[in-house]
């Protein structure tokens, strides 16, 4: 387990979300070279026992952090939806 801003970021942001999260892999590459790069992150995790994966690709490694977090998040609490909304008859 690290102490690093990523850490602090994933800590919070668990913090701020209802559910049972557990990250489970953090995989941080670069695109590109130089000044220009970019910092792709893919994370996998698991929410409420669901297993989801998310991805984010920015030039800073903390915010390309977060959006494959809430990439994550989001596509559990849109398969929930999908599954509790109605068929339109």
């Amino acid at each position: 387990m690290g102490s690093g801003s990523v850490e602090a970021l994933m800590n919070t942001l668990e913090a701020l979300i209802d559910e049972e999260i557990h990250l489970t892999d953090f995989r941080l590459s670069s695109v590109g070279q130089g000044r220009d790069a970019l910092a792709e992150v893919h994370i996998k995790m698991t929410v409420n026992n669901s297993t989801v994966s998310g991805h984010g690709s920015v030039q800073d490694v903390l915010a390309a952090s977060a959006k494959a977090f809430l990439n994550a998040v989001n596509r559990v609490f849109f398969n929930q939806k999908a599954l509790i909304q109605e068929p339109v008859l």
